[in-house]
C-alpha cells in the first residue's frame, strides 16, 4: 500500500501549471492519487483547513466529492473559486471583461496601478451591472495579478517579500495597464484551453476565507482531511501576495495586519510567550529548549516565541481537526522539516506525536524530495549547506 503513494513521486514534484503560480501546495495529480489511495467516494466529505490555491477542493469537485476549503488569505480563496468554476462560465466572464476593457477611458500620464485597477473594477462592474458574483471574482483575480506584475520591482532579495514603500511609489502609464490586463486575460484563456476535458466541475466546493482556528465549523463531521499546513520556514504568506491584497483592500473590507497576525506561522510574535508546557509533542519541546538556549542573537526571545507560537497553533488546529472528523475518518498531512541555525526541527515527527495525542493512528507514510524548499534562500545560513528536508506525506485514521 505504501508504494501506491511512493510511485506518485514524479507527479508530486511535477511543475505546477494552473491559473496562478503559488509557491505552496501540491499538484492535481498528486491529490487525485491520494483520493484513490484512501478510497474516497462521492458519498463522503473532505475538508482542507489550509486550502491555498484550492487543489484539494478542485480535485474533489472534479471527482464529484463534496468538499470545504478554508484559507485565511482572501486572494487565495478567489483563486480557489476560479479553479472550481466551469470552463464555459469563466470564458463567458473573460469575454465580458474584454469588452469592458475596450470601452475603458485611459488616463494621460503615469498612474498608480492599484488606483487604475480599482477604477477599471468599478467601471466594469457598473458597465455590466455585476457585483458579488463570479464576475467580480474574475475581475479581482485579474486586477490583482496586474498589480503583482507592476510591483515586480518592489521585491526584496527575499523572493517572498515585497516592500510596501516601493509598491506605493510605483507608476505605470495607462497603455501599460491595458496591455498587462490583456496579457492576464490571454493567460487565463491559455489555461482554460490547456485544461483536460476531464476537468469538469461536478460538486461545487464550499470555500471560506477565514482563519481555520477561529472558523465556526458546522455541526456535521467530515469524513476526510487532506491538507498541507504552512511549513516552519518563516515565509510570510500574506506579504508574498501583498500587491494582490493591497488591491483587494481597496474594494473589500480586509485587515491585512489582522490576517498576518492570525495565520499559522505568523512572523509577528507577541512579546510574551507562554503555554509551551501544554504542548503534547516531546520532540517539539526538545527543539524549543535547544532554540531557547542557542547562542545566536534573539534565539531566546523572538525565535523562541516564533517557534513556540507555531507549534501551539498547530496543536490547536490538529485538536480542531480531530473534533470535526468522524470516527474512522482519515487525515492526510503533507509536512516538511526545517532548520533553525544548526537545529533541525522535525515537523513530520512533531505532527505524528500531536495527531496521535488527539486520537489518530498512522496508516502509511511516504517521503519525497522537496523541489520547492526554502532552506537555501539565505545562502549564508547553516540550512543552505544541508540537503533539503524531504516532504513527508502521512495518512492517519481516527480511532
Amino acid at each position: 500500500m505504501l508504494n501506491q503513494i511512493s510511485n506518485t513521486k514524479q507527479i508530486r514534484t511535477a511543475r505546477r501549471s494552473h491559473i496562478y503560480n503559488y509557491y505552496a501546495g501540491f499538484t492535481d495529480e498528486f491529490c487525485k492519487s491520494l483520493i484513490d489511495y484512501i478510497g474516497i467516494d462521492p458519498s463522503e466529505t473532505v475538508i482542507d483547513p489550509w486550502n491555498g490555491s484550492g487543489t484539494t477542493t478542485t480535485c474533489c469537485a472534479i471527482n464529484n466529492i463534496k468538499s470545504t476549503g478554508i484559507d485565511i488569505n482572501p486572494f487565495m480563496a478567489i483563486v480557489a473559486r476560479l479553479r472550481a468554476t466551469q470552463d464555459c462560465e469563466l470564458l463567458s466572464q473573460i469575454q465580458t471583461i474584454e469588452r469592458a476593457l475596450s470601452k475603458f477611458a485611459l488616463h494621460s500620464g503615469p498612474v498608480d496601478p492599484q488606483q487604475i485597477s480599482l477604477e477599471f473594477y468599478i467601471f466594469a462592474t457598473d458597465e455590466n451591472n455585476e457585483d458579488g458574483s463570479i464576475f467580480s471574482d474574475v475581475l479581482k483575480f485579474l486586477l490583482g495579478c496586474v498589480c503583482r506584475e507592476a510591483s515586480a520591482r518592489a521585491r526584496s532579495q527575499n523572493p517572498t517579500w515585497y516592500s510596501l514603500k516601493m509598491i506605493e511609489g510605483i507608476k505605470i502609464d495607462s497603455e501599460a495597464f491595458k496591455a498587462d490586463l490583456s496579457n492576464q486575460l490571454q493567460q487565463v484563456r491559455r489555461w482554460l484551453a490547456g485544461r483536460p476535458s476531464s476537468s469538469n466541475i461536478i460538486a461545487t466546493p464550499i470555500l471560506v476565507s477565514e482563519d481555520f482556528g477561529t472558523w465556526s465549523c458546522p455541526p456535521t463531521k467530515y469524513d476526510h482531511v487532506i491538507t498541507s499546513p504552512p511549513y516552519l520556514t518563516r515565509i510570510d504568506y500574506v506579504q508574498k501576495t501583498l500587491p494582490e491584497l493591497l488591491f483587494l483592500k481597496r474594494c473589500m473590507d480586509i485587515d491585512l495586519v489582522k490576517i498576518r497576525r492570525q495565520m499559522l506561522g505568523s512572523v509577528l510574535t507577541e512579546r510574551i510567550s507562554d503555554g509551551n508546557e501544554l504542548i503534547s509533542s516531546p520532540t517539539a519541546l526538545r527543539a524549543l529548549e535547544k532554540i531557547k538556549s542557542h547562542h545566536s542573537k534573539a534565539s531566546a526571545t523572538y525565535y523562541f516565541r516564533f517557534y513556540g507560537a507555531y507549534i501551539r497553533g498547530l496543536q490547536s488546529s490538529i485538536a480542531k481537526i480531530s473534533r470535526i472528523t468522524r470516527s474512522g475518518g482519515t487525515c492526510t498531512l503533507v509536512t516538511q522539516g526545517s532548520f533553525y541555525k544548526d537545529i533541525f526541527v522535525d515537523l513530520p515527527i512533531i505532527v505524528d506525536e500531536l495527531i496521535e495525542f488527539y486520537g489518530y493512528y498512522g496508516i502509511t507514510k511516504s517521503a519525497f524530495d522537496a523541489k520547492y524548499s526554502m532552506v537555501s534562500v539565505n545562502v549564508r545560513s547553516y540550512a543552505s549547506t544541508q540537503n533539503s528536508p524531504q516532504e513527508i506525506v502521512s495518512v492517519y485514521r481516527k480511532i
